[in-house]
């Protein structure tokens, strides 16, 4: 008896005990994870401090040693390679990773320019605002490879190589360590990328009002839809976005699922965006009904806490006078109280930024109304091939806001997505960088680092490919939202730098001495500016193969990886014994993965689905995807739970 009731006693005991036990893994876990947020945020803040520093001292230093002495993604070769392999830092468009792979130099970093700005011999920038930049950048370096060196160890604890750390500049500059080459040249343009975009606009809701009416025909509609499509490329699944093409009358794209704003992730992205290729023009020209459409959609998201509590912006683009619909002024009212509302729901401001494309009649409506609400912006386009800059360079107006005292220390997060080598999966933490001498601050640009989900998963102490580490990643990706301030000279500042000029701006009560900058300018007292920034053009016109695919273990491009010999034809002798290799290897793997998932892995409870229909606002499914459990996204979103599915290979 006396045997019985300790028994029982040490049975209780531990019945206790394990729920006790489990509260403090998970607090362990919880704990690792917030102080690895903290690190890497610290470290994004730290080389945005070390940008600003350098961008301060330009006009004195920037052009020291800056001659023949960088190195280009596709041009030059690089001083001191190597071949490391490995899943990390592989590249499958070079082979298995394993005797192929691709080169890195952590000596140096990298430099990468859109097409459009490096418009001189062999890939080099002309603008003398850009060869600063890629100057004083230069000296990024002692800084990247220090906290590289410093950085190791604490890597290696998560099994992980120091993740890369870069620099995208507000005129399309980029530089990036450790080096290694791109694929494709002259096409990775930063100011385009989600981790950027997200860093110099914050969280925000978009509803895009677009005419389609009959004028809107031929190379005008393509030219909008191309403007479209790439700012939904440019969200993050912290923003909301519903576009509303109108004519006689107004609906969002998706029509069956329209009643919502969309969260940005990249399966909606998709969605969204073949919708706009099917975009066609006819019809009259309704405003009012476009409007009319969009309040109703974001007052509807509102009321179900689809929205991002933040910033809110809508581009409205048209190129006629209204044809239907009212009165322009019945229209106008309409709209400024249809914003009123918006801004006093959410109590955070509405940017309406409103294009004019065309000749005189088409300006008067749209001028007007963005002087009569807070916060608008009117752009004349009067070549179509304006319109795609003009659409998409919007978030300016939120960067020139996001450098007061309340955003100190604002940092971003984006979706998770397939890094370049298309085996890692992870996001990008990014920070703001500004000009702390000018006022309001001068926006310069982001920086950010790769944080692989690796990481979080063994921070978490959960498994990997866990939904719980993809639920934070969400949740750190919506954490924030910017304060927006500005002062009426600093709005018509950025009103005047359009297209238009001083016609775009609403007041004449700003003196010259009260507007601000809104783009950083070249230094006047600089002598003549380097023309060749490359230290070298060894590699200019050699494929990617031949410039960044190489076995392991050495240190120069290899003609054998990948291993097919493009100049006889055929597979190399040492491609065709990597490849059995490679192939008997990946069968056992498979077999392996397969036997230890059986093993490892619970089965979750099958639930039978005969007979129901799923609700639209149910939450959605968990499906399995690469690595990584990711969630599927209803184009109407679910409340707080704004899931994504990991996206393409894709540049940093």
């Amino acid at each position: 008896m006396l045997m019985s009731k300790k028994r029982n006693l040490f049975y209780l005991f531990v019945c206790l005990l394990l729920p006790a036990s489990s509260i403090l893994l998970v607090n362990a876990g919880e704990q690792q994870f917030l102080e690895l947020v903290e690190k890497v945020e610290a470290d994004v803040l730290e080389m945005a401090e070390e940008v600003r520093r350098l961008y301060k001292d330009r006009c004195t230093t920037a052009l020291e040693d800056c001659h023949k002495n960088n190195y280009h993604e596709c041009v030059t070769s690089y001083p001191d390679q190597t071949c490391p392999g490995g899943e990390q830092l592989g590249d499958k468009k070079c082979g298995d990773d394993v005797t192929c792979s691709r080169l890195w130099d952590y000596s140096v970093s990298r430099v990468s320019l859109p097409a459009a700005i490096a418009n001189g011999p062999h890939e080099n920038p002309t603008d003398p605002e850009v060869v600063e930049t890629i100057c004083f950048s230069r000296k990024l370096d002692e800084w990247f490879k220090k906290k590289h060196t410093q950085e190791e160890s604490y890597w290696k604890t998560y099994g992980l190589e120091t993740p890369p750390m870069y620099f995208g500049a507000h005129n399309g500059a980029y530089r990036i360590y450790p080096a290694y080459r791109l694929d494709e040249c002259g096409s990775y343009d930063p100011t385009q990328r989600p981790w950027y975009i997200a860093s110099s606009s914050g969280n925000k809701n978009i509803l895009l009002v677009l005419d389609v009416s009959g004028s809107m025909r031929g190379n005008k509609l393509d030219t909008m839809k191309k403007a479209t499509e790439r700012i939904v490329q440019t969200l993050n699944v912290g923003d909301r976005i519903a576009i509303i093409p109108f004519s006689d009358d107004a609906n969002q794209i998706i029509a069956d699922e329209g009643k919502y704003m969309h969260v940005a992730s990249e399966e909606n992205k998709r969605t969204l965006i073949q919708g706009i290729r099917k975009l066609g023009a006819q019809g009259a020209t309704n405003f009012r009904d476009g409007f009319a459409k969009a309040f109703e959609i974001f007052n509807d998201t509102f009321k179900k806490e689809f929205h991002v509590n933040c910033n809110s912006a809508i581009l409205f683009l048209t190129d006629g006078q209204m044809t239907a619909g009212g009165t322009e002024e019945d229209v106008m009212n309409f709209i400024m109280e249809g914003i009123e509302n918006i801004e006093t729901k959410t109590k955070h401001s509405v940017s309406l930024f409103t294009y004019s494309i065309g000749g005189e009649d088409t300006v008067q409506f749209p001028y007007e109304l963005s002087c009569s609400v807070n916060t608008g912006v009117w752009s004349k386009i009067e070549d179509e091939s304006q319109i795609l800059e003009s659409l998409t360079s919007y978030y300016t107006l939120f960067s020139l806001g996001l450098g007061v005292d309340k955003n100190v220390n604002f940092t971003s997060w984006v979706e998770p997505y397939l890094y370049a080598d298309g085996v890692s999966v992870g996001t990008t933490v990014s920070a703001p960088v500004y000009d702390k001498d000018k006022s309001p601050p001068l926006f310069l640009g982001v920086v950010g680092l790769d944080l692989r989900l690796a990481a979080i998963d063994i921070a978490l102490g959960v498994d990997k490919g866990s939904t719980d580490t993809l639920d934070r990643v969400i949740r750190r990706s919506t954490a924030k939202c910017p304060t927006l301030e500005l002062s009426l000279c600093e709005l018509e500042s950025k009103r005047r730098q359009g297209s238009a000029g001083d016609d775009a701006m609403c007041t004449t009560s700003c003196t010259t001495s009260e507007f601000v900058d809104i783009e950083p300018e070249k230094c006047s007292s600089l002598p003549d500016y380097p023309t060749d920034l490359w230290a070298n053009h060894d590699e200019e016109g050699m494929s990617y193969e031949d410039r960044g695919c190489c076995l392991v273990g050495t240190t120069e491009a290899s003609p054998v990886c990948p291993d097919f010999d493009e100049s006889s034809g055929s597979r190399s002798v040492v491609g065709i014994g990597i490849g059995i290799g490679v192939g008997v290897g990946a069968l056992l793997a498979v077999a392996l993965v397969i036997v230890y998932i059986r093993k490892k892995k619970p089965t979750p409870t099958p639930t039978s689905t005969a007979g129901q229909t799923k609700k639209k606002n149910e939450s959605p499914e968990i499906v399995k995807n690469e690595h990584y459990y990711s969630v599927q996204v209803p184009v109407q979103p679910p409340p707080l739970n704004p899931g994504f599915k990991v996206s393409a290979p894709t540049e940093t």
